[in-house]
């Protein structure tokens, strides 16, 4: 069966996101971190401030933002992984945005970090999440949920979020019987979703203090509650509309902005005001 839009997208006709013109837009570039876990002691943002073309930069101390983990729009006190955002340039242009997030200097106090995944699940591995955030939703969406995060909360290593066990024939047997049995540990780059558009979310506010987003998302309800969420305002008073997705991959279950972590690299946004 054909996709209903196969043929614009290969003949490069669809438009996404990004090829919606708007008026007075804003664009949003990610100061990210270069640490993988640390408490962030200071956001210095002057020189950025100071840049032409720079509108402000903002952590999320300035937007009043308390939640932390990965589902954090803003990293607040402290980072879990690199490439996660801790501050951001919102300028007049993508280039002056860019060249603002070079000029953020943010002072991290590093943390012990669990980099590889035997050392994470040892009984004195650091914690790689805070306490709070351990049973992230984000884990759910990709699959890591699918176990009790409760229930035996006792028995699983600090790291492990849940737990599901899947049991088909007797593995130890096939083993046992086996003429030859070969393991050993691989590394491999890291990997990410090779959507066709670009990461790009557009939103625009009213006077009435309502918002609308565009964006390239597979789960609109939930870009509903992520934004009301953040912004402190009613459901009611988000409209989003979900724009052509040029690859999902898990990827774009609740993608509402850039400032959502979906990419090892910073991602721009695009903001207007009405």
């Amino acid at each position: 069966m054909r996709r209903v839009e196969g043929a614009s997208k290969v003949t490069g006709r669809l438009e996404f996101t990004e090829d919606q013109p708007m008026l007075g837009l804003a664009y949003v570039g990610l100061v990210t971190s270069y640490a993988p876990s640390a408490d962030i002691r200071s956001v210095d943002s002057s020189a950025a401030v100071a840049l032409p073309g720079v509108i402000a930069v903002f952590t999320a101390r300035d937007l009043g933002l308390a939640e932390e983990g990965p589902d954090a729009p803003l990293a607040n006190v402290r980072v879990s992984h690199v490439g996660q955002p801790v501050a951001a340039v919102v300028a007049e242009t993508p280039q002056a945005a860019t060249d603002g997030v070079e000029l953020v200097d943010v002072e991290y106090e590093p943390l012990p970090a669990a980099t590889e995944v035997a050392e994470a699940l040892g009984d004195d591995a650091p914690r790689v999440l805070p306490e709070s955030a351990a049973a992230s939703e984000e884990a759910a969406v990709h699959g890591a949920g699918g176990g009790s995060a409760t229930a035996d909360a006792d028995s699983r290593p600090r790291n492990v979020t849940s737990r599901m066990e899947v049991r088909r024939g007797d593995a130890g047997a096939a083993l046992a019987a086996s003429a030859v049995v070969v393991s050993g540990s691989y590394r491999m780059a890291r990997v990410h979703q090779a959507f066709l558009e670009p990461h790009v979310v557009t939103a625009a506010s009213a006077p009435d203090g309502s918002v609308t987003v565009w964006s390239p998302t597979q789960g609109t309800g939930a870009v509903v509650d992520s934004v009301a969420g953040s912004l402190g305002i009613s459901p009611a008073q988000v409209r989003v509309v979900s724009m052509p997705v040029g690859g999902g991959f898990g990827g774009r279950s609740r993608c509402w902005s850039r400032w959502r972590r979906t990419s090892p690299a910073p991602c721009a946004g695009r903001f207007a005001s009405r």
